[in-house]
């Protein structure tokens, strides 16, 4: 339906990165293809393990079988290859809407309003009722007392879509001020209006609870997202005002600190340090590692890490690990060197294309493409030891900074 409403627009100053995605794309979706025996215990010879353990079929009739897909689970491949042509689409109708009709400071001003409303209600929720979604739903988990945070069952999800958010507010607060003509402090009073209220009231709520759902990986990326902001808009300001965007970024996580303690979100990142990390991400990660290694080629499937871990999960089974927890390794698992190459490659363009567009914007709304570039920098930081974009909440936001960041600007509206 968006797709109809707003036609998105390919190629053109885009064809590099829009290629790259339709390869991604086409990469993760050949994995559904039916293939021959012999190509497919070619090109995926370690399947014949996971069949062996996991059908109930003999082991003759595992590695007879007729035609198949490479994928092991392709049903989890439809979905996972649906949701992500999704999260694309949304990115190619928004960065040809931004480019058509703008909409750069409505957008912006609409993710600082959910992001003031996901704060209050997850707040409220945690006092009032903190097992159930919106005090209604009960969560389905692998434990007996889950406790979700807003909409999300996971702290880390929740920090991916927070980090996406924050620095695209702040930017959109830099941008209003610029906008106002003055960042010096002699006119400040022309800058508080009900809009920077909300504004600043909402970076105060989205950093509060950052820091109180106590994701290491979140709050280490979201202070990347905003120094990635601070060090690409330097070149905007002079020393003065610099100084005082820097002071006003450190007083609003100032306040945001009022809503955590500050004692177990230190034991918290204790917890990273310590000597025994039996189950910490470096030990999953050396458990992940065989299947990697023996789907290096072509991967399990898109979508289909759980059910190959399940046949590499080593004994005893005291943990189950359905995901990487590092969004590059699960890439690289679940689609081996065929889809890592074309992903490295597009994030590669991308990140010289907003670049270049950044230079060249000079506008007020600049700020708020450097803002979607701080952004996206926190979740590639946060990604290294979580997955947080595999929730589509997060892929969408994610599209839409994306076309934000890299849409070539029509006019100053």
């Amino acid at each position: 339906m968006l797709a109809v409403a707003r036609r998105p627009r390919f190629g053109g100053p885009h064809r590099a990165i829009d290629l790259g995605l339709l390869a991604c794309l086409a990469v993760a979706a050949a994995g559904l293809v039916p293939l021959p025996p012999a190509l497919g215990r070619a090109l995926s010879p370690a399947a014949i393990h996971v069949d062996r353990v996991l059908s109930l079929a003999a082991p003759a009739a595992a590695e007879s079988a007729s035609w198949r897909p490479l994928s092991i689970d392709p049903l989890s491949t439809i979905w996972a290859v649906s949701l992500a042509g999704a999260a694309v689409l949304v990115f190619f109708c928004a960065r040809t809407t931004f480019e058509r009709a703008g909409g750069v400071r409505l957008v912006a001003r609409g993710v600082a309003w959910i992001g003031l409303i996901l704060s209050i209600v997850t707040f409220l929720q945690r006092s009032l009722s903190p097992h159930l979604f919106y005090g209604i739903w009960r969560p389905v988990a692998r434990t007996d007392t889950p406790n979700p945070l807003g909409p999300f069952l996971n702290r880390n999800d929740l920090a991916t879509w927070l980090i996406l958010a924050i620095p695209l507010t702040a930017g959109y607060a830099a941008a209003r001020v610029q906008s106002r003509g003055t960042f010096d402090r002699g006119r400040v009073e022309e800058l508080i209006d009900e809009r920077m209220v909300v504004i600043a009231g909402s970076l105060c709520l989205m950093m509060g609870l950052l820091l109180a759902s106590a994701s290491r990986s979140g709050i280490v990326g979201g202070g990347v997202g905003l120094l990635m902001l601070l060090v690409v808009g330097r070149r905007r300001l002079t020393t003065p005002q610099f100084v005082g965007m820097v002071g006003a970024l450190a007083a609003v996580a100032v306040v945001a600190t009022a809503y955590v303690s500050l004692p177990a979100l230190t034991a918290r990142f204790g917890d990273a340090l310590a000597p025994d990390l039996g189950r910490g991400r470096l030990a999953i990660w050396r458990q992940i590692w065989p299947m990697t290694r023996a789907f290096w080629r072509v991967g399990v499937g898109v979508g289909a890490f759980e059910r190959g871990m399940i046949a590499y999960q080593p004994r005893p089974f005291e943990l189950f690990i359905n995901q990487a927890h590092d969004e590059y390794l699960q890439v690289l698992t679940e689609g081996g060197v065929a889809l890592a190459l074309p992903v490295a490659v597009t994030i590669a363009i991308g990140c010289r294309e907003a670049a270049t567009r950044l230079r060249a914007d000079h506008a007020p709304v600049g700020w708020m493409r450097a803002g979607a570039m701080g952004g996206m920098a926190a979740v590639a930081v946060q990604s290294v030891w979580d997955t947080g974009l595999r929730m589509p909440a997060n892929a969408i936001l994610f599209a839409v900074l994306a076309a934000l960041a890299l849409h070539e600007r029509r006019s100053d509206s």
